[in-house]
């Protein structure tokens, strides 16, 4: 299935969530024609600014752009060729997503500031740490800093959502957050 998804054309608006899956999976599992084809359509996904979104081009989103430098950075990993100009734009975006407080926003489109406070990006904060950690930036501490934060508050999770405009609850979580 996966192969024969591998040569559909992406699409735009669920490639960011999709490919690094599949790719994850098939890398670690030494599929190599199939993988190579998810590293290049990835790379074609990639953002002007480096990053990747399910969203418009000016809606970048930390967790898309954790998921994909994380599954490039491990299919390299594992031996697989890929674009390293590609892999550390992407990883250099997300860095610089990062706040000064250590916390990781939904999007850093105007509008959602809301949602990046200590307990709003417990579900981002560790992902988008573990993947920058992949990709070779030494950050020990701030993985142990996200994951204090997401025990601190990881029963918010469990919340009923869907209370406000979105399917967001009235402190930010997403009912998806919690598989995240």
């Amino acid at each position: 299935y996966l192969d024969a998804w591998s040569l559909v054309p992406p699409s735009p608006g669920s490639a960011a969530f999709n490919q690094p899956y599949a790719l994850l999976f098939l890398a670690e599992h030494g599929q190599v024609e199939t993988s190579e084809r998810l590293v290049a359509s990835i790379a074609m996904m990639q953002q002007d600014d480096g990053n990747w979104t399910v969203y418009q081009s000016d809606r970048p989103a930390s967790f898309n752009t954790a998921l994909n430098v994380l599954a490039l950075a491990r299919a390299r990993n594992l031996g697989l060729e890929i674009p390293e100009e590609v892999l550390q734009f992407g990883a250099r975006a997300l860095d610089e997503m990062r706040t000064r407080r250590g916390y990781f926003p939904y999007s850093t489109k105007p509008g959602h500031e809301w949602m990046t406070t200590a307990h709003v990006s417990i579900a981002r904060d560790a992902l988008c740490e573990y993947a920058l950690w992949v990709a070779g930036e030494n950050n020990q501490s701030a993985i142990d800093t996200a994951l204090d934060r997401f025990v601190k508050f990881a029963d918010e999770l469990r919340a009923p959502t869907k209370r406000l405009y979105d399917y967001f609850n009235s402190r930010g979580h997403g009912g998806y957050y919690y598989f995240f």
